[in-house]
């Protein structure tokens, strides 16, 4: 919003006025509903005194509000929120409103965009509102964002979570890091390259240091590194993929630096190798291992001639495979104890794909056909154990409580590995398998905002919330990525 003010012996101000907003597509607030591409109903319409009140978008987003069945001088209008239909101040009430003209029963507005592009503004949510010419009373449909694309939609409300200023999503470091890369597996995937500025400034911002508290518990020293391996690893990963995006040297390099960084935690020593998770080197965990297998194994793929990633990546793979972190029923648990032994610790869905796509790149990289063999091994042991699949749908040991910020996002790493085996072996069992959990999430898990909770299913109790935040969100948007 903008308004003039001057300072004469007094300040006065005009009033506010709402900025135009336009689409990355260029068109902007104003235009004619006649030029919409497509026209679909987001959610149900509203009735007041027989009329119809009913919210349109078309496939760009943009979106209008019609009144029928009425009479002249019934108004319909729009009202658009930057803040999940919270307030609609700043995004605009009353927008485009219109009467109907006499010797009419229904009218239109013009069009207004669901977000800003300029103004890094995404996740915009409308509403469509009417009033009767007879009486006081009004009626409005519910807010929605829009939904003519899964992944799309899912990406949006994603990125009205993110902060330009601080280049993250407040306030995990780590899941920041996963979060990009499901943004850009997105934009891999789909061809859609709006949200390249997110991760340029992700990169710039974050590899600088930061103090203890400001984005970690841990003190971040620069490129990306702390006390904790695995977070850095997690965007070492992230920028391995910006390069796989943008092939823009700075990524790779970035990658490759982290991976020389943290090679000295590769430790045969103790348990005969494995990556400890922490400098403090008291824990060998499968998340740690998995990262690093994926990220080397990867870099190897990207690198024309080189054997120093691949030595890393296979060498850690040969280890992880006979290490014991692999249960009787191919399940991967959490770490090892003490004694090298597998602790029985939680089977978490992210372990369990980190172990598919390691062994995937790692097959990649040296076409051994073991390799494959055991990602399959381990797609299968997540499809048919009751462990990680309930009734069809992934599900975290935690829903039958609640999950930490860390494990809310769990799911989504998986389904991103698993799309990997179903695309690398052309198993259909593997792609049933995401397209079930795509479609449990948007037909169960989603609300007009195209928000998705922790539960896939949508279950939702007082015992067991359907908690939704950006962390959920990016975990079910992996799910309809690998879908798409």
């Amino acid at each position: 919003m903008l308004r003039a003010c001057g300072d004469a012996n007094g300040i006065a101000c005009t009033g506010w006025v709402h900025m135009q907003a336009c689409d990355l597509s260029g068109a902007c607030d104003g235009a004619s509903a006649s030029t919409a591409q497509g026209d679909y109903q987001p959610v149900s319409g509203n009735t007041l005194a027989g009329r119809t009140i009913q919210l349109h978008m078309d496939n760009r987003g943009l979106a209008w509000g019609s009144i029928s069945g009425g009479a002249a001088g019934d108004e319909i209008w729009l009202d658009r929120s930057w803040d999940e239909g919270n307030t609609w101040t700043n995004g605009g009430s009353s927008l485009g409103r219109v009467s109907v003209p006499s010797g009419n029963m229904g009218t239109i507005t013009v069009m207004f965009s669901t977000r800003d592009v300029l103004a890094l503004l995404y996740g915009g949510a409308v509403r469509a509102c009417g009033r009767a010419v007879t009486g006081n009373d009004g009626a409005c449909t519910a807010f929605a964002r829009p939904s003519s694309n899964h992944p799309a939609a899912g990406a949006n409300a994603l990125m009205w979570a993110y902060q330009p200023d601080t280049a993250w999503w407040l306030s995990s470091w780590w899941n920041s890091a996963a979060t990009i890369t499901t943004l850009m597996d997105y934009m891999i995937k789909s061809g859609d390259r709006q949200y390249l500025w997110a991760v340029d400034r992700s990169f710039t911002v974050n590899k600088a240091s930061f103090a203890a508290g400001v984005k970690s518990t841990d003190t971040i020293e620069g490129d990306f590194i702390s006390r904790a391996n695995d977070d850095a690893l997690w965007w070492a990963v992230a920028w391995s993929t910006a390069y796989q995006l943008t092939s823009d040297s700075k990524y790779l390099n970035e990658a490759t630096l982290i991976s020389d960084r943290l090679n000295q935690y590769y430790d045969t020593s103790t348990c005969g190798g494995g990556m400890w998770w922490s400098r403090e080197k008291t824990y060998k965990n499968a998340v740690t291992i998995g990262l690093w297998i994926k990220l080397n194994a990867k870099l190897h793929n990207q690198i024309s001639g080189d054997t120093t990633y691949l030595n890393r990546g296979v060498t850690a793979w040969n280890w992880f495979k006979n290490s014991g972190l692999i249960n009787s029923a191919g399940l991967v648990n959490d770490g090892l104890t003490n004694s090298c032994a597998n602790n029985d610790d939680v089977v978490w869905t992210y372990n369990q794909g980190l172990a598919i796509g390691g062994s995937l790149e790692v097959y990649r990289a040296t076409n051994d056909a073991s390799a494959l063999a055991l990602a399959q091994r381990l797609g299968d042991a997540a499809i048919s154990s009751s462990v990680l699949t309930k009734s069809g749908v992934l599900t975290e040991s935690c829903e039958t409580g609640s999950c930490d910020d860390n494990a809310k996002q769990f799911k989504g790493i998986f389904m991103r590995y698993m799309q990997d085996l179903a695309d690398t072996t052309g198993n259909s069992t593997y792609k049933n398998y995401i397209t079930t959990q795509a479609n449990s999430i948007w037909n169960n898990d989603r609300n007009t905002l195209n928000t998705f909770g922790v539960h896939w299913t949508g279950a939702d109790s007082s015992a067991t919330p359907n908690v939704r935040d950006w962390r959920t969100q990016a975990s079910a948007l992996g799910a309809l990525v690998a879908a798409a």
